[in-house]
C-alpha cells in the first residue's frame, strides 16, 4: 500500500527559506551552479573560488598578450625611428646645412614608453569545509562530555574514582545504572540502558557540534568566497583599464609607424631636390640669391624635418597613459604631410 508523504506547514515554510536564500545567492554568481536544486552553500563557494581564479587567469593572460604586442610594436617603432635617422631625415639635415639652414635642435626624451604602476597581484585563497576539523573537535567535546557525565554520576552516588586504574565492573554497572534510574528503570539491564543512554547522549551532543560547526563554516566560506570574488572583479577592472590605455599607445604606435614611413618616402624626394639644387645653383649665403622654387623646396624640406623631429623627441606616455603631447605631434605631423602633398601637387 503506498504511504502518501503530507508535508507540514514548517516543512514547506523551511523548503522555501532555503529555497528563496539560495536564489538571492545565485543572482550575485554569474556562473552556472551545480542541477541541484538546494546546492550546498559549501560547494558555491567553492563555484565562487574557482569563477574567481578564472577571472584573474583570464586578465592575466589578455594583459601579458597585450604586453607582448607592445613591446613588438615598440621595437618596431624604434627602428623604423633609426631607419629615418640613418638615412632620410640624417639626408635631408645634411643638405639643409650645405645649403645655409641651422640644423634644428630637438631634446629627446629616451623615455618612449613609461608603463602605468603595476597593480599588486590579487591573493586569492580556496575554501575548506571544515569538517575535519570539526570531527576532531566533536571527539574532544564528546570525550569531555562522557567524562563530564561520569564524574556527575558518582557525585550523586557520593563514589570516588580511583583514575590511576580502570574501573571494575561492579563500579561501572553503579555509575550507568544511575542514568537508568534517572530516567524511571531499575530494572535488570539498568546498566545497559544507562549505557545507551550516555552514549546517546554524547552521540548527539557531538553531532550537533559536528553540524553547527560545519553550518557555521560554510556561511563563513560563502560570505568569504563572495567578498572575494568582488575583489577580484575590481582587480580585473583596474586591470582592463590599463589594457586599454595599453591597447591606445599600441594604436598610437603603429600609426606612428605608419607615418615615419610616410616621412621616409617625402623627405627621400626631398633629398633629390636638394641635391639638383646644390649641384646646379651651388651654395648662397643669402637665401634670396636662390630660385624661388628652391627657396621653396627648402622651406617644405625644414618644416618636414622640423614637425618629425619634434614628434620623435616627445615620450608617448605619460603616468602609463597615452601622451596627449604626442597625439598632438602626431596628428601635426600627418597634417604636415597633407598640406605638403597638396602644395607639391598644385
Amino acid at each position: 500500500m503506498e504511504e502518501t508523504h503530507k508535508e507540514t506547514p514548517e516543512t514547506v515554510e523551511t523548503v522555501s527559506e532555503q529555497t528563496e536564500e539560495i536564489q538571492a545567492v545565485q543572482e550575485t554568481v554569474p556562473v552556472d551552479l551545480p542541477s541541484d536544486p538546494k546546492p550546498k552553500k559549501h560547494h558555491i563557494a567553492k563555484q565562487l573560488v574557482g569563477e574567481a581564479k578564472e577571472l584573474v587567469e583570464r586578465s592575466e593572460a589578455q594583459l601579458q598578450e597585450c604586453r607582448l604586442l607592445l613591446e613588438s610594436d615598440l621595437k618596431a617603432y624604434n627602428e623604423g625611428k633609426a631607419e629615418l635617422r640613418a638615412n632620410a631625415l640624417g639626408q635631408s639635415e645634411a643638405y639643409l646645412e650645405e645649403l645655409g639652414y641651422d640644423p634644428s635642435e630637438e631634446e629627446e626624451d629616451t623615455t618612449l614608453f613609461e608603463p602605468a604602476e603595476e597593480i599588486p597581484p590579487v591573493q586569492l585563497k580556496d575554501v575548506s569545509s571544515g569538517k575535519f576539523t570539526a570531527f576532531i573537535m566533536a571527539v574532544l567535546i564528546g570525550v569531555a562530555a562522557l567524562v563530564g557525565l561520569i564524574y556527575l554520576a558518582t557525585e550523586k552516588l557520593q563514589m570516588t574514582l580511583d583514575i590511576s586504574k580502570t574501573p571494575d565492573q561492579n563500579t561501572l554497572e553503579k555509575i550507568f545504572g544511575w542514568f537508568a534510574h534517572v530516567v524511571g528503570y531499575d530494572g535488570v539491564y539498568s546498566f545497559y540502558v544507562g549505557l545507551a543512554l550516555v552514549t546517546a547522549a554524547v552521540l548527539l551532543l557531538m553531532a550537533l557540534y559536528y553540524w553547527i560547526r560545519v553550518a557555521l563554516k560554510a556561511n563563513k566560506n560563502l560570505h568569504f568566497a563572495q567578498k572575494q570574488l568582488e575583489n577580484v572583479k575590481e582587480y580585473v577592472s583596474q586591470k582592463t583599464n590599463c589594457k586599454e590605455e595599453m591597447d591606445k599607445v599600441d594604436a598610437h604606435i603603429k600609426d606612428a609607424i605608419a607615418t615615419l614611413k610616410d616621412y621616409e618616402v617625402l623627405l627621400a624626394e626631398q633629398n633629390g631636390k636638394l641635391r639638383r639644387i646644390l649641384h646646379f645653383e651651388g651654395f648662397h649665403d643669402d637665401q634670396r640669391e636662390y630660385s624661388e622654387r628652391s627657396q621653396e623646396t627648402m622651406q617644405i624640406t625644414q618644416s618636414l624635418v622640423e614637425t618629425i623631429k619634434r614628434f620623435i623627441a616627445t615620450p608617448m606616455s605619460e603616468e602609463g597613459k597615452l601622451s596627449g603631447k604626442s597625439t598632438l605631434f602626431l596628428h601635426s605631423a600627418k597634417e604636415k604631410i597633407r598640406k605638403v602633398l597638396e602644395a607639391l601637387a598644385s
